[in-house]
């Protein structure tokens, strides 16, 4: 961990939401997955935050932050988020998403675009009306009942373990250890994303963004879609880490504050001159 990495809470409407920054300069905010929260970000957050103000949240309804009834969306997500940008007086900021956490960054481009420089969207599915519906016909991610003697832990561990690589079982802890927090349903989220219109919302993204895939993703595939359908933006980049995971930010961080970094010098012009952001 660097050592000018300052966790803190600010109050918004919903409660007083967590999270964690390091660095200064142009604000980098960065979203999760589901069911994780800003300990996501451990790694790539130092990374970023040397040419950054790299925040990494909570989003409602995940880690410390206040929890969300049911059902959740992805546009309390997004209102949640911005509610959170305002309390740290944040105007126009980029959005790094990862899965869950890349719907949300792309609904709050479509909703709220004078708050959005530009997109980083990591290993996010396509929904629309197919997809949809196809989600309906299979199990929901980390749907797990409650148990008392323990085994719900057990279960969610085995859900996600072969998503994970083989001798990281520091990474599956953190993510039980996000899933079973106080409050938190890990199954919504994902919910959430499933009665997500997408196809609705993306042609109003108008924001430069880069889309990060992941070749060892179950996302993978749906790249191509994404990009396609992001009509109204002119300035689209796509960075593909090869045998990348779903816990991308953590095992390849480097990878991805290096295209991040670059992505940002080439849209902006923000130097990116540092060891850790060259390729």
């Amino acid at each position: 961990m660097g050592s000018s990495r300052k966790p803190g809470y600010v109050e918004t409407h919903l409660g007083w939401t967590h999270y964690v920054e390091e660095g200064d300069g142009p604000p980098l905010v960065m979203l999760h997955q589901t069911p994780r929260s800003a300990d996501e970000f451990c790694e790539l957050l130092p990374l970023v935050a040397a040419r950054h103000r790299a925040i990494a949240v909570d989003m409602p309804g995940f880690g410390s932050s206040p929890p969300l009834p049911a059902p959740q969306t992805i546009q309390a997500f997004a209102d949640g988020v911005v509610a959170f940008l305002d309390a740290l007086g944040l105007e126009a900021v980029t959005l790094l998403g990862h899965h869950t956490g890349a719907v949300v960054a792309l609904e709050i481009a479509a909703a709220f675009p004078d708050r959005v420089r530009a997109l980083v969207l990591s290993s996010m599915g396509f929904v629309d009306a197919k997809s949809r519906q196809r989600r309906q016909a299979h199990a929901i991610p980390d749907d797990v009942e409650w148990s008392e003697n323990g085994d719900r832990v057990k279960a969610l561990w085995e859900g996600r373990a072969p998503l994970f690589p083989s001798g990281r079982g520091d990474l599956l802890q953190r993510f039980v250890r996000d899933a079973i927090a106080p409050s938190i349903d890990p199954a919504e989220g994902h919910r959430a994303v499933g009665r997500y219109h997408m196809e609705e919302r993306i042609p109003l993204v108008s924001a430069p963004t880069l889309l990060i895939g992941a070749t060892l993703d179950p996302a993978f595939p749906e790249l191509p879609q994404v990009q396609h359908a992001l009509t109204a933006v002119s300035q689209v980049r796509t960075v593909v880490v090869e045998g990348g995971r779903l816990p991308l930010m953590e095992l390849n961080a480097p990878e991805v504050a290096a295209a991040v970094q670059n992505f940002l010098a080439e849209i902006f012009g923000e130097d990116t001159d540092t060891e850790e952001s060259r390729p």
